[in-house]
């Protein structure tokens, strides 16, 4: 299995936590990928000191889906592990996600407010140069990832 594990507020949550459990899914014969909303960058040492001590990639998806993205770098991801579920999904998948993230109310989205707030920074209004844009980042990623797995 290929696991994508998100960094703020999943691993650092209890970093002690994903120090144990990192080395036994590898032991297992598993794949561990960070797969981050954030942007590449300077701003990422944490990040690439925590990826470093275990041996693992690190996908930056500037704010992409994250499914969307790995999807176009090839990468097949079998289990997400994440704090906010709603980075993950394709575009197309979300307006179900947002309306169930609604109605439970145990998520992120709870009132109108954060339901309209979440569609006004969406950017499915452009969707074509959005998408575009993820290609573009994609194909940027996957040569990052290359070097890493050749490095």
């Amino acid at each position: 299995m290929h696991f994508g594990l998100d960094f703020d507020d999943t691993i650092t949550a209890d970093d002690m936590l994903w120090d144990i459990l990192i080395p036994l899914i590898i032991k297992a014969g598993h794949q561990i990928t960070i797969v981050t909303i954030r942007a590449a960058g300077s701003l990422n040492d944490d990040i690439n000191q925590y990826a470093e001590k275990h041996g693992l990639p690190v996908v930056f998806t500037h704010g992409c889906q994250k499914s969307m993205l790995t999807k176009a770098m090839g990468i097949h991801i079998d289990v997400w592990i994440d704090d906010s579920p709603l980075f993950i999904p394709e575009t197309t998948d979300m307006p179900g996600l947002i309306i169930g993230e609604f109605v439970s109310g145990q998520g992120n989205i709870q009132t109108a407010d954060d339901v309209e707030r979440y569609l006004s920074t969406t950017p499915n209004s452009n969707k074509k140069t959005f998408k575009e844009q993820c290609r573009r980042h994609a194909l940027t990623m996957t040569l990052k990832w290359l070097r890493w797995l050749t490095r």
